[in-house]
């Protein structure tokens, strides 16, 4: 997918193209191949060119396209601006081979890339598939190097966990990414696992498959699973991984998810069957043979379906947003927002409930500001959309009345909660004190500032109504004033939950 939003899908098979979908109009175009297998066109516009079962597309930050030119052995690019098509990387013109690490990517000898990944400073990495290595183009001098897989070139196994990636055996690595820590991440397909790679350190290490051939191990950690042939695999926004796996249209056509925080894999999509069904259902009762994989710019996630030739769309629920926690503040103040762990949305909606602000009631920021003019518990609602239904998340801001003098008397306690639920058990809420009180009076103030109880008498208790209607549960904001004889008026505020 390029910055736009725009789809790529590569026909490895019999067309030989590159074709786009458009993100606004949904119309597919051929942009790469002219549909004959063979190598030829560099220098010339991509359409007249001819590939040989391209596989992996990647874009760089300027929206160039590359593309793994599988059977051709090498690496090919088409200018974003201009359209032409030129060879970056191995000979088409020559068999596979493994040579060239430490000079220039043209000049090196490939066999079978497979997928291509970019990282934030433009430097391409891939899947060297047949010499069972990734290896990476310098974005800068153009030097292509081993960053995985030991020399001599071809030796499969696997090895080299907790060490160096570059003294690791692996076994046809298929695809590969680069996750927003800049660590890489790929699945070892013969070796029934994924592994990544750390950009700090250069260590590798298993992160889902336990080496084992299957599907057991959902529920549980990853790293314990079983993983049949892993294939493609992709990051949702929140950095989950998932995990497309099968083979030769034969085996566990699943597509499984490990949870970024607690690392459990659980299957998400696939029926077990390799047929085509399921549309209009849920993802889990599908029949599928999913190979490519990726999530959109609404955090949909879209599935490269090989063998029934088509592109299907899982619409991913979005995660619930969390507001940060916000303190008091005083009227006129201005008091910020901010969502924590929004994944797979790219809009969000607030209201602050305040009716009376008008217009600046909703914000469609995602961390805004607003001035609350009144004293009062205030309802805050963040609002995403979804293609499975809005998700709301609440907090409540409670805006005191700064200008009197707010003094804490342990001559007075107030609870922070009571649930009016009719058990017995903490059922109003009354403040506790001294009854040689000469002055009390007591006001309890809703989120829009309206007072809905007042009592001069510190035995009279509030019951959670209003106008003898149930108030709903939510925080509310209380300031008593009271008074000794002989002493000063002292001022005690704060907020209330009513809970049910």
């Amino acid at each position: 997918m390029d910055s736009k939003g725009n789809i790529y899908l590569a026909q490895a098979s019999a067309f030989y193209t590159v074709r786009k979908i458009d993100h606004n109009t949904g119309v597919l175009n051929t942009v790469v191949g002219n549909a004959t297998q063979g190598y030829s066109g560099d220098g010339g516009p991509a359409i007249a060119a001819q590939l040989n079962e391209p596989r992996g597309i990647a874009f760089d930050s300027k929206d160039n396209l590359y593309i793994a030119d599988y059977w051709n052995n090498c690496i090919r690019r088409v200018d974003a601006v201009t359209g032409i098509i030129t060879t970056v990387a191995g000979d088409g013109t020559k068999l596979n081979g493994y040579t060239g690490n430490g000079g220039p990517a043209k000049d090196a000898l490939l066999s079978n890339p497979f997928e291509l990944a970019f990282d934030a400073a433009d430097n391409l990495y891939f899947t060297d598939f047949s010499n069972n290595c990734i290896r990476r183009i310098d974005a800068v001098t153009g030097i292509i190097t081993n960053v995985a897989g030991s020399d001599p070139p071809g030796w499969a196994g696997f090895t080299g966990d907790g060490g160096l990636a570059v003294d690791a055996r692996l076994y046809a690595p298929m695809s590969l990414l680069i996750d927003n820590e800049g660590d890489l991440i790929f699945s070892d397909f013969v070796n029934h696992r994924i592994r990544k790679i750390s950009a700090q350190t250069g260590i590798i290490n298993t992160i889902a498959g336990n080496g084992d051939e299957g599907t057991a191990g959902d529920g549980g950690l990853a790293i314990d699973a079983e993983i049949a042939y892993p294939r493609n695999i992709a990051l949702d926004g929140c950095g989950n991984l998932y995990i497309t796996s099968g083979i030769n249209n034969q085996t566990s056509p699943y597509i499984r998810k490990v949870d970024k925080l607690t690392g459990i894999i659980t299957k998400i999509a696939g029926n077990g069957l390799l047929n085509y069904s399921g549309d209009g259902g849920t993802p889990l009762s599908a029949g599928m043979n999913p190979e490519g994989l990726i999530f959109d710019q609404q955090g949909n996630m879209l599935i490269a379906d090989g063998y029934n030739y088509r592109i299907r769309k899982v619409t991913m629920p979005p995660h619930e947003p969390l507001i940060t926690k916000v303190e008091a503040g005083c009227p006129s103040s201005t008091v910020t927002f901010n969502m924590e762990a929004i994944c797979n949305v790219n809009s969000v909606t607030w209201n602050f409930g305040d009716p009376e602000s008008g217009d600046n009631n909703i914000s469609m920021a995602q961390n805004p500001t607003h001035n609350f003019s009144k004293p009062g518990a205030y309802i805050i609602t963040a609002t995403i959309p979804g293609g499975t239904g809005a998700i709301s998340s609440q907090t409540t801001v409670v805006i005191r009345n700064c200008d009197a003098p707010i003094i804490d008397d342990r001559e007075l306690w107030v609870p922070n909660a009571f649930t009016p639920n009719q058990d017995g058990l903490n059922d109003v809420f009354r403040a506790i004190g001294s009854d040689q009180f000469s002055y009390f009076e007591m006001s309890i103030y809703n989120r829009f500032g309206q007072r809905i109880f007042y009592t001069r008498s510190i035995s009279k208790a509030w019951d959670g109504t209003f106008n003898a209607h149930p108030c709903t549960p939510g925080a509310y904001h209380y300031q008593i004033k009271y008074q000794k004889e002989a002493s000063p008026l002292k001022i005690k505020s704060g907020s209330i939950m009513l809970i049910k």
